[in-house]
């Protein structure tokens, strides 16, 4: 815990000195950053989030939450439903392979129409990112449990507008952090997306590329998740299962491409 708490130290002088080091690049960064949240993310995160928030106090399917409101709620229900030992670890650690999957109104809105300027794009994707979650969950699923329990006495998650509001600067957050971070050190579309997925996509205009970065979600995606899911998988498992969803997903879009388009 010590040297967690003096690596932490560490690497925010580092990133305070690079800061003033390159004062423009971090100025410039943090005005595209800040323009990036407020025309992209914003106008899609609120209204999305608050309707998703409503949407989860109705059901507890956690890949059907996934599906409709993204990064990071299936964690989030995964997480709750192990608490409440209505599924097994085993069953949690499955369930999460298929289950952390992006949004389709920020997958098909975002990234296709106004990244990519395409809609079509934006279906495409997000088609093969949740086929590659899918392929994913089939290959790792290990021996069935029986783990079919009392769903119905499960103590509905209750809709909290501020909580809404929390998560919203939490995730421009990390976006405006990871931007002019990968900013001030110059990365790639490719590292940039690796760090921080909405960054590294604001920056391409490669569908393919695109479509890896969705489905491995960057490594601000995992911080989040692994904030609800750390009781029931390790680092390694969950970016080797994001890696394989990214891999099939971008398989899949090639072969979409080669015999449909």
């Amino acid at each position: 815990m010590k040297l967690k708490k003096i690596s932490t130290i560490i690497i925010c002088i580092l990133f305070m000195t690079i800061c003033f080091l390159k004062i423009e690049i971090f100025i410039q960064s943090g005005r595209e950053a800040l323009n990036l949240i407020y025309k992209s993310v914003l106008p899609i995160l609120f209204p999305f989030f608050v309707i998703s928030g409503i949407l989860i106090t109705q059901t507890n399917n956690v890949f059907f939450i996934s599906l409709l409101t993204g990064y990071p709620n299936g964690a989030r229900i995964t997480n709750i439903l192990h608490k409440h030992s209505m599924i097994s670890t085993a069953k949690a650690r499955h369930i999460s392979s298929y289950t952390s999957t992006a949004s389709p109104i920020f997958v098909i809105a975002t990234v296709g129409g106004i990244f990519l300027n395409s809609i079509l794009a934006g279906v495409l994707i997000f088609v093969s990112h949740i086929s590659g979650a899918i392929f994913t969950g089939l290959l790792l699923m290990g021996k069935r449990e029986n783990d079919k329990k009392a769903i119905d006495n499960f103590d509905r998650i209750q809709f909290n507008f501020f909580e809404c509001i929390k998560s919203i600067l939490n995730v421009c957050g990390i976006i405006f952090l990871f931007y002019v971070g990968s900013s001030l050190l110059g990365l790639s579309p490719f590292l940039s997306g690796i760090l921080e997925m909405t960054t590294g996509l604001s920056k391409t205009s490669n569908i393919f590329l695109a479509c890896f970065l969705v489905s491995f979600g960057g490594i601000s995606v995992g911080f989040q998740s692994r904030i609800f899911i750390k009781d029931f998988i390790d680092w390694k498992y969950y970016f080797f299962y994001k890696f394989l969803n990214a891999l099939f997903a971008t398989a899949v879009l090639s072969i979409i491409y080669v015999f449909f388009i």
